[in-house]
């Protein structure tokens, strides 16, 4: 090391220049070498290598700082010799930063294909860092600009490559671009983006709108594609069911001897506590509803609309974003009705209006049997993708005018009290329908029985022996 008369900083020779570059060379290979990526760790080397995520940073820093000392040097060609010190002090910190990484790795659980390309691009940007002094100081001034700039560009670029695979491998897949601006993400993805949305409760599981996307969230980082720590992926429903290295994770029924969910209420410096202290937090409402699917039977196929949802969940769930989970008719897409279908029907003399505020369903009152039947029902059978309530009460409707009542698939809800009505097969196949009032009525036992699979009949003062029970 000398210092010149035009520069008052320290300058190491050509020599020693060209021996360090060596050195970083050799001792690298070494590490690869003699670092068995499939060892068995110790206490020691698990915290060896848990010292990685903290070494890393300082080789990133070091590398950029000599870039921009390099660049600085154009103009203030005393600093150049500060750039050689800073690249090799990026280099032998980086030095460290492969060991720790090595160590980290022998913990399992990380995907092998990023795995390797996060050590190649660590190893590289080691190796360029040891050799950018001497290639600089060898370069001459006419080539020395295209020596830097080449490593500068090459260094970047190792650095970007390299910090993408190690942020996959600790937060998952596309780490890196998880949140650019939505066009870079539509020019990089083959698929638009989409937003969530609950879907059919008839058909959306519990699992698919509920589970998967905590999951999602809070979890697949570590136990997912790129990493999946202690043999467990969450991904799927088969990699929950296969479970981890200790066996299965989900007992179904049982949420408090599952072991994926005891993990979740665990305190948050126990070793065993998921997520783990050095990752989001799930909530306790997430938490919760992990615990309800896992009661429920931890089906991955039962549907929103068969499971069973206790008021306190409910509110999780709208809180969460789900909204107001609608099953039968009202989980149906419906266009608007044809304003004037509906005033047709309006001007036969029956009261037309939406069942609630900005819905597209529609609640029908007929006073008397012309209202709704003058033409046969036609103009009535005209809204039968909208209609869901009929109110005929104390009307003068008879059993044929049932017939038009059953071109009515959607109906949910239909009011025949102090009617002449007395047949009522004519709406057995009225699936969606779960109220039926015909209080007053001539019906009888047998003719209940082509209603048995409403939800509730009322058939007080009738000459059916008792009213269907009244079911929520």
């Amino acid at each position: 090391m000398t210092r010149t008369a035009d520069s008052p900083h320290p300058k190491l020779s050509d020599q020693v220049l060209r021996f360090q570059a060596i050195a970083v060379l050799f001792v690298v290979a070494a590490l690869f070498i003699l670092i068995d990526p499939g060892g068995r760790p110790t206490d020691l080397s698990r915290l060896a290598g848990r010292l990685h995520p903290m070494l890393v940073h300082l080789p990133i820093g070091l590398v950029a700082f000599a870039v921009l000392l390099g660049l600085a040097s154009r103009r203030w060609p005393d600093v150049l010799a500060w750039s050689e010190w800073t690249w090799l002090a990026g280099a032998w910190s980086g030095v460290a930063a492969i060991a720790g990484g090595l160590l980290l790795a022998q913990a399992g659980g990380y995907n092998d294909d990023t795995l390797f390309v996060h050590r190649l691009g660590g190893a590289l940007l080691v190796i360029t860092a040891s050799w950018m002094p001497w290639l600089l100081r060898s370069s001459g001034d006419s080539r020395a600009g295209w020596v830097l700039g080449g490593g500068t560009a090459l260094a970047a670029i190792l650095l970007v490559i390299t910090g993408h695979n190690g942020g996959s491998l600790t937060h998952g897949p596309d780490y890196l671009a998880a949140h650019t601006p939505l066009q870079l993400s539509i020019l990089g993805s083959n698929e638009a983006p989409e937003r969530l949305r609950l879907g059919d409760p008839d058909s959306t599981t519990v699992y698919e709108a509920v589970v998967a996307p905590i999951l999602a969230a809070r979890c697949t980082a570590c136990h997912g594609e790129g990493r999946t720590r202690g043999g467990l992926d969450l991904r799927t429903p088969e990699g929950i069911l296969d479970g981890g290295n200790d066996g299965p994770v989900v007992l179904a029924g049982q949420s408090e001897s599952s072991p994926l969910i005891e993990r979740l209420f665990l305190p948050p410096s126990d070793e065993e506590a998921m997520p783990p202290r050095d990752a989001a937090p799930l909530s306790p409402s997430g938490a919760r509803l992990l615990s309800w699917w896992v009661d429920q039977g931890a089906s991955f196929d039962k549907t929103l609309a068969e499971a069973v949802i206790p008021e306190s969940v409910r509110r999780i769930l709208e809180v969460s974003g789900l909204g107001e989970i609608r099953t039968g008719v009202w989980a149906l897409e419906v266009e608007p009705a044809d304003p004037a279908l509906i005033q047709a029907l309006a001007d036969q003399g029956a009261r037309v209006q939406a069942v609630a505020l900005n819905e597209h369903f529609l609640s029908v009152r007929c006073e008397t049997r012309a209202a709704c039947f003058e033409d046969g029902g036609t103009k009535l059978a005209a809204l039968a993708d909208q209609i869901v309530w009929l109110d005929l009460s104390r009307s003068d409707v008879i059993d044929t005018d049932l017939a038009a009542i059953s071109s009515l698939p959607r109906l949910e809800k239909l009011w025949l009290q102090n009617t002449g009505v007395s047949d009522l097969m004519p709406l057995s196949n009225l699936t969606h329908l779960k109220y039926l009032n015909v209080t007053g009525t001539q019906v009888t036992d047998e003719a209940l029985g082509a209603v048995d699979h409403v939800d509730r009949v009322f058939s007080f003062g009738t000459s059916a022996a008792q009213s269907a029970p009244d079911q929520d």
